[in-house]
């Protein structure tokens, strides 16, 4: 990891004021995954609504993959209803792709956001995933701070609102010390991140490019635990693959006593969860950002 010299403490990247979304100057898609966790994408839903978005226009998504044979089974028909009978969204336009036949996260992930912009930002989330209030508001100052700017470092991606304690590629500790400033981590994040336009256009075209040739249609890198983990249901792991050969990075927050932005309950799903007690962290709250203050 590198420190991200250049910015002041990260506490200081939450106080900014309130905002209208005229003068914003992005647009920006939250894109909500769910399949079968109805608990989860409550959850989720609620710490979204809880957010505070400071008046920008924040508009969002969200892609229900489900089979039609499980339409009798308890877990679909609450997230059915759910869906359609309180998932409002009142900070921006609200849209839901729902899937006819089983798609799996992998194409429903690539397939969900193509950028018309270099002023399009969008962030991705699962629906075991639980976010702070202050996740938008730290990552629009992250924006003017290392996206809106001349000298925009030509190797940055995005931004992660998860920050890693272990790198779950090595099992290695991941501890900067830099007085909680953000740092440049050379690993993407899927566990709450937000994608810069061109990047993300770029990686949807060379993953399909992969698909098409067999040949090269698992990316491994020969010493780290991504090389066992399926190319069938994991788009990360191609991300980690060209991140790494190109030399591409994503900033991560870093607040004391290991606070994130975004943090992930590991519900049951198409990959194997890692261990809960490593990489379950507590999310920033306003009671634990006031007390900072004092």
């Amino acid at each position: 990891w590198q420190t991200v010299t250049h910015v002041t403490l990260a506490l200081s990247m939450l106080c900014l004021p309130e905002l209208h979304a005229e003068k914003c100057g992005f647009d920006f898609t939250i894109n909500v995954f769910t399949y079968n966790r109805p608990d989860g994408l409550k959850r989720l839903w609620k710490s979204l609504l809880e957010t505070d978005y400071m008046g920008v226009q924040v508009d969002l998504v969200l892609f229900q993959d489900y089979d039609r044979a499980q339409e009798l089974n308890y877990t679909a028909s609450e997230l059915n209803r759910f869906i359609s009978t309180e998932a409002t969204w009142p900070h921006g336009k609200f849209q839901v792709f729902k899937k006819l036949k089983r798609d799996g996260l992998v194409s429903s992930i690539m397939s969900a956001w193509w950028p018309t912009s270099e002023n399009s930002l969008a962030a991705f989330f699962e629906d075991d995933l639980e976010v702070s209030p202050f996740w938008f508001r730290w990552v629009y100052q992250a924006l003017h701070k290392y996206y809106f700017v001349p000298d925009r470092h030509p190797k940055l991606i995005g931004f992660s609102l998860y920050r890693p304690t272990t790198d779950e590629l090595t099992t290695q500790r991941v501890s900067p010390k830099n007085g909680y400033q953000p740092f440049a981590y050379q690993q993407p994040c899927s566990w709450g991140q937000v994608m810069f336009p061109g990047p993300w256009r770029y990686f949807r075209q060379w993953k399909g490019k992969m698909y098409r040739a067999p040949n090269i249609n698992n990316p491994k890198m020969m010493w780290v635990n991504s090389d066992l983990w399926q190319d069938s249901t994991s788009w990360k792991k191609y991300l980690i693959y060209l991140m790494y050969h190109w030399g591409l990075f994503m900033i991560y927050p870093n607040f004391p006593q290991r606070y994130v932005l975004s943090t992930n309950h590991f519900m049951k799903g198409e990959h194997p969860s890692p261990g809960y007690e490593t990489y379950h962290l507590p999310l920033l709250t306003p009671g634990i950002w006031q007390s900072w203050e004092r």
